[in-house]
């Protein structure tokens, strides 16, 4: 069925101009379990998928192919359930993840800080995902179980949620003629300032004027960001890059050299969290920081803004998005429902780079 399934998605990237070749080298992670029934397609997500590991560093981090279920839900939807197959992809666990669940759950003795930090981070993603694509997109009864106590929780009368805030200023570098260049390079060419005032000036005014990097994206339980209450996974999780434009934040989710679907995932679950910390924080309890005198890395703009959209791009070196990432997928990407408050609202695109001798063109 699998193949069934990934054959008929094949036809449909062809026919939306996807080059065969590479549309025929599209193909599911073999750790998610995907079937269909008589409505719908059920994709069984791993424990290891999840956070649910009984060895930590096993974890899948949530752009991984076997987490990134985001991307694949979208493809299967908009290249497949549409053609009149099925109505419903449905999000599920392995009988494996639900044992490990009730396991850690019991150890754990229901806290959510401290520990799980990858788990929270997915049950977080299941429940916006489920939200705002509810006309297509459902978590099985096992699922919801738990993603409706973590969204409780969230919302716990009296119970305050905090992030955490940029503390050092990374210098930036100029890629050299004749360097290996990594991702992180690139990163810093952006954020360069020579750069932003000359050959990204165009590209910097339409977002806002200026780029800042590497903004944090951990969650704590209460006023103060303490690591014992922590929520979601710290240290290196910050988005790559971000601007503010009016009353719209900007984040882009920088790739180099690196196509991965997992891009989707990271994309959706920073432009959430800006928007839950941001624009409508007291609605469910999000408090964010107050800024420092001459804190770095922008983090100032958010005391003097008040944001309502979230705008959120795929970042990437020319021809390097991965092949199933269709304007049929962004299209339904940005077809989300914000009914939840509807008064803020997130958008996605993409932006496409060239990197040349010491310098970006956008």
């Amino acid at each position: 069925m699998k193949n069934t399934i990934l054959k008929k998605i094949r036809e449909s990237l062809i026919k939306a101009g996807i080059a065969e070749k590479s549309a025929n080298s599209v193909k599911f992670p073999e750790a998610i379990e995907i079937e269909k029934t008589k409505d719908r397609i059920v994709m069984k997500l791993s424990a290891k998928a999840i956070g649910m590991c009984e060895n930590a560093r096993s974890y899948s981090n949530m752009q991984s192919d076997d987490a990134a279920f985001e991307g694949w839900a979208l493809l299967l939807y908009a290249h497949y359930a549409k053609s009149g197959d099925c109505n419903t992809i449905e999000l599920d666990l392995t009988k494996d993840a639900y044992e490990q669940i009730e396991n850690v759950y019991k150890k754990t003795k229901g806290k959510y800080t401290n520990t799980r930090l990858h788990h929270n981070r997915f049950l977080y993603r299941a429940l916006r995902f489920s939200q705002q694509y509810k006309d297509w997109f459902a978590l099985s009864i096992g699922l919801q179980s738990y993603v409706k106590k973590f969204e409780i929780y969230l919302g716990k009368p009296g119970l305050v949620f905090t992030n955490n805030i940029p503390c050092v200023k990374k210098p930036s570098k100029i890629i050299s003629n004749g360097d290996k260049i990594h991702e992180n390079d690139v990163e810093d060419v952006f954020a360069d300032l020579d750069w932003q005032k000359n050959q990204g000036a165009t590209f910097c005014k339409k977002y806002g004027g200026k780029l800042y990097r590497q903004l944090p994206v951990c969650l704590f339980e209460g006023d103060k960001p303490i690591n014992a209450k922590a929520i979601f996974t710290g240290k290196k999780s910050a988005i790559d890059l971000w601007s503010c434009n009016n009353r719209e934040l900007n984040v882009f989710e920088l790739k180099y050299n690196n196509k991965m679907m997992g891009i989707i995932t990271e994309l959706f679950f920073y432009t959430n969290y800006m928007r839950d910390m941001f624009c409508r924080g007291k609605a469910i309890n999000f408090k964010c920081q107050l800024p420092k005198e001459n804190e770095p890395r922008g983090y100032g703009q958010f005391a003097k803004a008040s944001f309502t959209k979230v705008n959120g791009y795929m970042l990437y070196d020319k021809g390097k998005l991965h092949q199933a990432i269709t304007n049929e997928v962004i299209d339904l990407m940005n077809k989300a429902d914000f009914s939840d408050a509807s008064a803020f609202t997130i958008t996605y695109g993409k932006i496409e780079y060239k990197v040349l001798d010491r310098t970006i063109e956008v």
